[in-house]
């Protein structure tokens, strides 16, 4: 849910860089062979192995975590503390237990709004995860497909930033095995352990590499502290790279053969309603051993105006609320003539806020598209709201160059902060009359699917269209 949904892992594009651009690579499959990597030499090959060796004994691994996101307006920085359990399976894999606090701090104190940070509180037990959200008070439980579906779910509760997820892989860690470049830079020290860093440059896929500082105890083999950067950093020198985007630290960690203990299972607390998925396991059941995949059958050709396959998601309650009236803007378009949102009323509007940055909002914009082609002859607006930090990126080729045809606005920081933007992309659509319909933040997935990207697409494509129905009526 880099983000500002990944969804690596607060909100939806906190995460395009917490979900989508973690290394390893968010859960969404993006489908394109990593570049071919040199041989690591001997000394990160014993680093690897060591590491993985110390965690292979661990049972049960605790620590505090805390991970802090440079926000694309720069004015903020979202904060996640947490204390966090993992327990291993017997069938494979770990539980996650996630407890904490999840809010923002301003860059500049003489800026400071009022913050209140959320509670956090999470658990994977192998078969269901369930989470508080706490501005709806609501506890919402889900049968993840896999590992990298609970990411994203708990990425949609705030409770995704901290867990070391590449830690919890199978290998931990596997993104070093193939990554294009992997160096050792000067030891540092990390909450008072002495650590060897490594600079790493992951393979390449469909989007840039987001190459990471890993910070490794000398003492246990076990990280302390992971740095992720912008994807031009690639070819800086080090004195030139400039501040890590997301800084996630691991402090008190205790590794033990023993199990520990506590439930992973979130209570519903007072005041709080329960909304859990049809397709939970039954009480009493046990997680099993992934079997080898095997080929599915042919699912049946789509029939002409069948009923959508899933119903609309609900309107996010941190965003502006169905029935309110949506912020005005004065926004210049790619060609440098002034657009404003009073001219389209009449007209449905979907506003799509993006950014060349935000691997999510890329991976967002063909099901957009869609909604473009689909609706362009019934009275339908779609706007790209973008936002761009670095003054060397082109969004007007980026958008030539993939075929996207649809409007958009550039300066959309300008408006972000009033339209409520946490996590990108966000998606708002406004009705006729002028008012909210419904909004969206980040790449959900649907509710007992995958995180596979043609599901993904899929479902927004989904909400989007029904919403815009509605809109229409």
């Amino acid at each position: 849910m880099i983000t500002e949904k990944t969804g690596f892992g607060i909100r939806a594009c906190l995460l395009a860089v917490a979900l989508t651009a973690l290394p390893g690579g968010i859960g969404l499959t993006l489908g394109a062979a990593p570049a071919a990597a040199e041989a690591p030499p001997e000394r990160v090959t014993n680093l690897i192995h060591r590491m993985r060796g110390v965690l292979g004994d661990v049972t049960t691994l605790r620590y505090d975590g805390e991970a802090r996101v440079q926000m694309p307006d720069g004015r903020r920085i979202a904060v996640s503390q947490t204390k966090v359990v993992a327990e291993r399976l017997e069938a494979g894999g770990w539980k996650i237990l996630v407890d904490g606090t999840f809010g923002f701090e301003w860059v500049d104190p003489k800026a400071a709004q009022k913050n209140n940070p959320v509670t956090v509180r999470a658990a994977w037990d192998g078969l269901i995860l369930s989470a508080l959200i706490e501005k709806r008070k609501v506890l919402r439980k889900t049968a993840p497909a896999d590992f990298d579906v609970v990411r994203l779910d708990m990425n949609q509760a705030d409770a995704a930033a901290t867990v070391a997820w590449e830690l919890f892989a199978d290998p931990p860690f596997g993104n070093l095995d193939d990554a294009q470049k992997i160096e050792f830079e000067d030891p540092e020290t990390v909450n008072g352990f002495e650590c060897d860093v490594l600079w790493v440059v992951p393979a390449s896929g469909k989007n840039p590499p987001v190459p990471f500082k890993l910070f490794v105890a000398q003492k246990d083999g076990l990280p302390r502290r992971l740095e992720m950067f912008r994807p031009a950093t690639v070819r800086l020198p080090k004195e030139k790279r400039g501040e890590a985007g997301i800084v996630i630290s691991y402090s008190n960690v205790v590794g033990t053969p023993e199990a520990s203990g506590v439930s992973f299972e979130v209570e519903l607390p007072a005041g709080f309603t329960l909304s859990a998925d049809r397709n939970l396991p039954k009480e009493g059941a046990k997680p099993q051993a992934k079997k080898p995949a095997v080929n599915p059958v042919p699912a049946p050709a789509p029939v002409a105006d069948a009923a959508p396959k899933f119903p609309l998601a609900p309107s996010d309650d941190e965003l502006l609320r169905p029935g309110s009236t949506p912020p005005a803007f004065k926004l210049k378009d790619f060609d440098g003539k002034e657009r404003t949102l009073e001219e389209f009323k009449g007209k449905v509007v979907v506003l799509d806020f993006w950014g060349t940055w935000c691997p999510p909002c890329r991976i967002a914009m063909p099901a957009v598209q869609k909604i473009h082609e689909k609706f362009a002859d019934k009275g339908v607006v779609v706007l790209g709201m973008n936002f761009e930090s670095n003054p060397n990126a082109d969004p007007v080729k980026f958008k030539k160059e993939k075929g996207y045809t649809y409007e958009s606005l550039a300066g959309a920081q300008q408006v972000s902060g009033s339209y409520r933007v946490s996590g990108w992309p966000t998606f708002y659509v406004i009705g006729k009359d002028g008012k909210i319909v419904w909004g969206s933040r980040g790449l959900a997935t649907p509710p007992g699917g995958t995180n596979d990207q043609e599901v993904v697409l899929d479902y927004l494509e989904s909400n989007l269209t029904q919403a815009v129905e509605k809109a229409l009526k």
